[in-house]
């Protein structure tokens, strides 16, 4: 007997077609003004950051590395920049290519600044990284 549920289901794996299709619309929402699109779309490129590997890649060629990176200058949420300042991190890591986009787009100057205004213990970590 065939098991129905494994065409149901979608591929399984680190990269599956629909991930991929999804990365750059999630990147172009990083230009959304609406802080609830904002947070959702963090929170999903956090977590495809976090458990797919192969995922980083296709963030920073969409563009969301320096998108994630103007965004930081437009929140005060504590939980929100400590994500983006650790997806930031995550993407950044061991790549210099990728440190130097960050620089590029004044991101240093907007750490530094959250470091110097934020008084959350758990974003000064998020952003001293």
């Amino acid at each position: 007997a065939r098991n129905t549920t494994q065409s149901v289901l979608p591929k399984r794996g680190p990269r599956n077609d629909t991930e991929v299709q999804r990365i750059p619309i999630l990147c172009e929402l990083l230009s959304n003004s609406s802080e609830n699109v904002l947070y959702y779309t963090i929170t999903t490129l956090h977590n495809m950051i976090q458990r797919h590997k192969s995922s980083q890649l296709d963030i920073c060629l969409s563009g969301g590395l320096e998108k994630m990176v103007s965004v930081l200058k437009y929140s005060d949420k504590p939980q929100f920049v400590a994500m983006v300042a650790e997806c930031i991190h995550l993407l950044c890591h061991r790549n210099p290519d990728k440190k130097q986009a960050v620089a590029a787009c004044s991101g240093p100057l907007h750490l530094v600044k959250l470091l110097q205004t934020s008084s959350v213990e758990y974003v000064t970590w998020a952003v001293a990284r």
